[in-house]
């Protein structure tokens, strides 16, 4: 489980980014808001939209996460 926070304040497109607790773009204490521990970014992500509506990941710590390529015996082997 990892440990979720949002931006209080949207970005220059009118949106929320949420972010993990070791993200170099965290927010200071002030601008950020602790959603909690969740399994998986969709389930922070849903929760995010739930409080701050127009919640995105961040792009440096979570859809680098979400984009990462499996190792190449996960997707040869991955069923079809």
């Amino acid at each position: 489980m990892k440990l979720y926070y949002i931006d209080r304040y949207p970005n220059q497109d009118n949106n929320y980014e949420l972010h993990i607790a070791n993200c170099n773009l965290l927010p200071n204490i002030f601008n950020r808001a602790c959603l909690g521990n969740f399994d998986n970014q969709e389930e922070a992500l849903l929760e995010a939209n739930k409080k701050y509506p127009k919640s995105i990941l961040c792009t440096n710590c979570l859809q680098a996460e979400h984009n990462k390529v499996k190792p190449f015996f996960k997707r040869w082997f991955q069923k079809k």
